[in-house]
């Protein structure tokens, strides 16, 4: 064997082979996949019967649930809001993109042929872009609904846009032709019912005190005092504010729930990136078994439903360490690393914004 070839077969990826390692994963993750699902069902129902008998002492009626479908299908209630919240997050979803592309390429980062990392990474910059811009506004006391609305409009434009044209040069049906085998549905399936219940999940109202005495609190107040304002009686105001600044602009656009899919967005941007990272050394039923693993963790999805900033830290600290090892790999090629470091400080320092336990962080970049 040559050496070129040696070095080749040293590089590759171990993946398991045969049958054998499949009957072996495939009962694991159905085990895995009802233990989870009996955890988040629990605890969704848990959530709604504490719902039902703190707003209704009657307790739960099936005329309640026949009533609330009706105003499903009417577009009545407070369904109009979850409607209304999706679009918002639509909208700030577009911006973040935007803003984040343009910041993508200030930094001339070589991305190569991962599109799903670049939009992750446009997305995750974009969100800090915003936060830098709201901050600016908050600072000059320009907390102001019209222009959260101008923003949320324009975001609107750019993101139906997006839609149109995207689905024009890829089609639905390619992503589920890429799932072809029965033991890759086996694992998506489950994966995609865990993503239906963290969604339902953040649109029932916010019970955790946390969420309802900081998280939630200090956005609500900056928005009444129309600035970004410290408050004496709060002292989480002096803390990171990076999570509350994106609040202010959902809240100004008159949309609490989409405050919460914007705690689910990130989650689901660590999960897409993940995947996307794994299928570089792996095979696709090794990287769906991988993810619902990852997505079973009950940690997890508890971040995922509540309005708190730990979650944020967690996905650019796994950005943060990407960009690293990315520029370890690329260094050992012989190829410039500067931009990619440089990459991973903003990780890191956007990280430290959401929350000061992201401290240790620094320490690694430098």
């Amino acid at each position: 064997m040559s050496k070129n070839k040696r070095a080749n077969k040293i590089n590759q990826p171990v993946l398991p082979k045969g049958s054998a390692g499949n009957l072996f994963v495939l009962p694991l993750v159905l085990i895995l996949t009802v233990i989870s699902v009996c955890f988040i069902y629990r605890e969704w129902k848990l959530s709604f019967d504490f719902m039902i008998t703190k707003f209704n002492p009657i307790g739960y009626r099936w005329d309640i649930v026949f009533y609330n479908l009706k105003l499903i299908t009417e577009l009545k209630g407070g369904y109009v809001q979850s409607v209304w919240s999706f679009l918002v997050f639509l909208s700030m979803s577009a911006i973040f993109v935007v803003l984040g592309k343009l910041a993508l390429k200030l930094l001339g980062v070589d991305w190569g042929s991962n599109t799903a990392q670049k939009w992750v990474c446009s997305w995750l910059l974009g969100s800090w872009v915003s936060d830098l811009v709201w901050l600016g506004l908050g600072s000059l006391g320009l907390f102001k609904k019209s222009i959260a609305m101008s923003l949320t409009y324009v975001g609107l434009a750019i993101g139906f846009y997006a839609i149109v044209h995207w689905s024009r040069r890829v089609k639905f049906a390619n992503f589920l032709g890429e799932i072809k085998k029965p033991k890759d549905w086996i694992v998506f399936i489950p994966l995609a019912l865990m993503f239906f219940i963290l969604l339902a999940n953040a649109l029932m109202p916010q019970v955790y005190w946390d969420t309802r005495m900081n998280n939630m609190a200090l956005p609500g107040y900056y928005v009444e005092e129309s600035k970004f304002v410290p408050n004496p009686f709060n002292i989480y105001s002096y803390f990171s504010q990076n999570s509350e600044l994106l609040s202010v602009w959902a809240l100004l656009a008159d949309s609490a729930e989409a405050v919460a899919l914007i705690v689910l967005g990130f989650y689901a941007a660590l999960v897409i990136f993940l995947y996307s990272w794994l299928r570089e050394t792996n095979s696709k039923f090794v990287v769906l078994c991988s993810i619902h693993l990852f997505v079973s963790s009950w940690l997890g999805y508890w971040l995922a439903s509540l309005v708190k900033n730990d979650l944020q830290v967690a996905v650019f600290l796994v950005m943060q360490w990407w960009a690293l090892l990315t520029a370890f790999q690329k260094f050992g090629q012989g190829e410039k690393i500067e931009r990619w470091l440089v990459l991973s400080g903003i990780f890191s320092g956007i990280a430290l914004g959401y929350k000061f336990t992201a401290m240790p962080s620094l320490l690694v970049t430098i």
